[in-house]
């Protein structure tokens, strides 16, 4: 096998043929004009690749208030 990447093929036997990525959301309207969000992606830390040799993003959290004006 020819790869171009060096690694790839290791990367791809060691990953296998798949992978289960969670991510959550909540969001709550504490009022009219206030709401407040939390997201967290890639709840479980897992290691990913969607593209050979280019990881993808570790574990990270937002969180977010919006106060809307009228």
């Amino acid at each position: 096998d020819l790869y171009l990447v060096p690694g790839l093929k290791r990367f791809q036997e060691r990953v296998g043929p798949g992978d289960w990525i969670h991510n959550i959301r909540f969001q709550w309207k504490a009022s009219n004009v206030i709401t407040a969000g939390f997201m967290v992606n890639n709840l479980l830390n897992h290691e990913y690749a969607i593209r050979p040799a280019k990881p993808d993003a570790p574990r990270n959290f937002l969180v977010q208030v919006r106060y809307e004006i009228r």
